[in-house]
């Protein structure tokens, strides 16, 4: 995905490699953050371009304006997430994150489960494949909310 991003960049990063300056800065700044419309920026993988350029009064810092190519997860109703992290059992649910998306499991959504109270696991009733803490799972968005500039979900577990 293309997005335009904005970095301030010190004056004393003017130099031969004020490229590579300014996409570190862009991925220090951005990478594991989100955005409402874009998502869960992943990667900055590149600066395509840069179309302004300006210097802050205040701080005397340089304002670069540039495209750049971004890895994002926009965890929409209905999406697919591979390979969430599980972090937390409990009887009333399950407890992933995916980078650092926090996705909850309701235990009302595993009714194809029975929970092991003595090993604090989740086991299919019919496959009997154990989901475990540390292990990692495949979801299915249910509902999402994005607050405070986070994504968290609720989602139930792809078979």
């Amino acid at each position: 995905m293309k997005i335009n991003l904005d970095i301030m960049l010190p004056p004393e990063k003017l130099d031969k490699d004020i490229n590579l300056h300014i996409l570190d800065k862009a991925r220090e700044v951005y990478e594991n953050t989100s955005i409402k419309d874009i998502g869960y920026i992943i990667r900055v993988q590149k600066l395509i371009s840069i179309s302004k350029v300006h210097i802050d009064s205040m701080s005397s810092f340089i304002n670069v304006e540039g495209t750049y190519r971004i890895d994002t997860c926009y965890p929409d109703v209905g999406a697919v997430i591979h390979e969430c992290n599980i972090h937390l059992i409990m009887n009333h649910g399950i407890f992933v994150k995916y980078y650092n998306i926090d996705i909850l499991i309701p235990a009302a959504t595993l009714s194809d489960y029975a929970f092991d109270h003595l090993n604090n696991t989740f086991v299919h009733k019919k496959t009997k494949q154990i989901v475990s803490k540390d292990t990692k799972i495949d979801v299915i968005i249910t509902d999402f909310r994005y607050q405070n500039k986070e994504f968290s979900c609720i989602a139930e577990i792809k078979i």
